[in-house]
């Protein structure tokens, strides 16, 4: 409800009932389709808000994708009511990022159509682009209320992680630290197992990403090997054909078509041999 408040401050009809939280849950740790925190303002608006410490314009499809998955979820639970005629009654969307990074000349508004799709850098048949998503930037020296205390807390955890690592020290001396400059007092006080457990789960999630990138890294050589074996083992065949084409056409006085039907090399591959006997250094 905070958080909604700093977002809206001229609405103040809304009270807490009005809300529903509609966040995408992690069913499993590996990969997920999951999201920051998501919520239904009763039947007006649906605002998703993400926070990212590492600058990045992807954030866009993310959320464009966190809040296509939410409509399905949510909103048409019968997904077969999308092929009906009357119009599906969908809340206006709100898509925000907490930014805790320094703002220095980030725009305070970033687009899917003006960063992956500007005319200038497209051809004339896709200058138009027909689906465009916004992403509302919230930095540090832009936040107020409940959104400011959050970014400070984010600064104080990236300090204490600085000192202690991502460890369970850290972790607590962040929330003790917090809750004595009264930076979101109430709720570290309230949930500090709770948020304990998060922040711990997040950080096992941040390593297994790297353990899982690093994975596919190693799968992804050992292709590259393997194909690179094979090509090697390609070229050494092609080359003890091109020795043998050669002999008989040395040997038997026979042509080079001549030579390459008597051992049966394929006509597809003909071409290739033919250049190289006449470009024997190639």
């Amino acid at each position: 409800m905070q958080l909604y408040q700093c977002l809206h401050p001229e609405d103040t009809s809304t009270t807490e009932r009005d809300l529903k939280t509609v966040t995408l849950q992690a069913m499993v740790v590996a990969r997920r389709m999951y999201n920051d925190l998501g919520f239904i303002v009763g039947d007006r608006a649906i605002i998703l808000v993400e926070e990212q410490s590492t600058w990045s314009v992807n954030i866009v499809f993310r959320a464009l994708s966190y809040l296509i998955q939410t409509y399905w979820e949510n909103l048409i639970p019968n997904r077969q009511r999308i092929y009906q005629a009357a119009p599906l009654r969908l809340p206006k969307p709100e898509l925000y990022v907490v930014y805790t990074g320094p703002k220095g000349s980030r725009p305070d508004v970033i687009s899917l159509k003006s960063l992956f799709f500007d005319s200038a850098k497209c051809d004339v048949e896709s200058q138009e682009c027909d689906v465009d998503a916004k992403i509302h930037v919230i930095y540090d020296t832009t936040s107020k209320g409940i959104l400011s205390e959050y970014i400070a807390f984010c600064h104080e955890l990236d300090r204490q992680i600085r000192i202690h690592g991502r460890t369970q020290k850290a972790f607590e001396e962040a929330i003790r630290i917090c809750q004595d400059r009264n930076i979101l007092k109430e709720y570290l006080e309230k949930r500090k197992e709770e948020l304990m457990d998060i922040m711990d789960w997040l950080y096992n999630q941040e390593a297994l990403d790297k353990e899982y990138l690093e994975e596919e890294r190693q799968k992804a050589r050992a292709e590259g090997e393997a194909r690179g074996e094979a090509r090697g083992e390609a070229r050494g065949k092609a080359e003890e054909r091109l020795c043998s084409i050669s002999n008989l056409m040395e040997s038997m006085s026979l042509s080079a078509e001549q030579a390459m039907s008597a051992l049966k090399i394929p006509p597809d591959q003909r071409a290739y041999y033919a250049e190289r006997l006449s470009h024997p250094a190639s």
